[in-house]
């Protein structure tokens, strides 16, 4: 259980989180699998997307002077931090439930993180393990829906099932609540800086990602090199950065994200070179073409 409430990031079932006692001198919060129920009270599960245990480190939620107007307190059952896949499948579940639900999003509208994304990108399971609960992506999509298709699917999936998402927003704060009934406090604040609101949760999901920080390595004689460096988020496609027709483009990592930016660069032109740290092995998505 979580320390003074439930702090939740939604992960794969069967890799449970070790909790640990939070330090005396902090309020902390231990992230660990849950299923619904242990919300609600059915045997719902929440499929993940992240498989790691992360401690929470909780900061107080102070209300921040300013000219932000600040609209009236709120009472949710569930808050959910981050929008997008795993978000939004959290909040459907909870609302089956009879739980009063707000998801917290810092983009315009569901889905724009896949748009922002390389244009080649797809996914890389097949559709039938891609599926969010209580709604499938439609029957017409391919067997590896492209980016433009899940973002398409993502917004679909919160208007149809009516979650509410509140866009253009961050949690600025986080303590647990004074209030009688406990959960947490947690201030979240508009990007334009137009307001700033207080929700008091009983529950609280994490669900913002493992992957939003680029991670570009210190490279000795950097500043010596002429040619463009670019993390794979900035990436978009081999034309746009002047990379196509016969262009020499070095592929630092044999991931996901890796191999088709590797493939997008063949296919204007390019010629790249994937660098591994590790021998690899390259099996046809499609073995047997069926």
């Amino acid at each position: 259980r979580a320390v003074r409430g439930a702090v939740l990031e939604t992960r794969a079932l069967g890799q449970p989180a070790v909790p640990q006692p939070a330090s005396p001198a902090a309020d902390a919060g231990w992230t660990h699998s849950t299923r619904t129920g242990s919300i609600g009270g059915s045997d719902l599960e929440i499929k993940d997307l992240t498989q790691r245990s992360v401690r929470v480190t909780l900061g107080a939620a102070s209300r921040a002077a300013g000219s932000a107007e600040t609209e009236p307190d709120e009472e949710v059952d569930v808050l959910v931090v981050g929008g997008a896949a795993a978000g939004l499948a959290a909040s459907a579940c909870c609302q089956r439930e009879g739980l009063t639900c707000v998801v917290i999003e810092k983009n315009e509208a569901s889905g724009d993180i896949w748009r922002s994304r390389y244009h080649r990108l797809h996914l890389h399971d097949i559709i039938e393990e891609c599926h969010l609960p209580l709604l499938q992506m439609p029957a017409t999509y391919p067997t590896y829906p492209s980016r433009e298709q899940f973002a398409r699917y993502l917004a679909n999936y919160r208007s149809v099932l009516g979650l509410r998402v509140e866009y253009r927003s961050l949690v600025a704060g986080m303590a647990p609540s004074q209030a009688a009934g406990g959960g947490w406090a947690l201030d979240v604040a508009r990007l334009d800086g137009a307001s700033r609101k207080r929700f008091v949760a009983r529950h609280v999901i994490f669900a913002n990602g493992v992957y939003n920080d680029a991670l570009l390595p210190p490279l000795q004689g950097k500043e010596r090199f002429c040619g463009k460096i670019v993390h794979s988020s900035r990436y978009t496609n081999a034309t746009d950065l002047g990379w196509a027709n016969g262009k020499r483009v070095l592929v630092v990592g044999w991931g996901n994200s890796g191999s088709e930016i590797a493939l997008d660069l063949v296919e204007h032109g390019a010629r790249p070179t994937l660098l591994a740290r590790s021998p690899q092995v390259v099996v046809p998505r499609d073995p047997l073409q069926v």
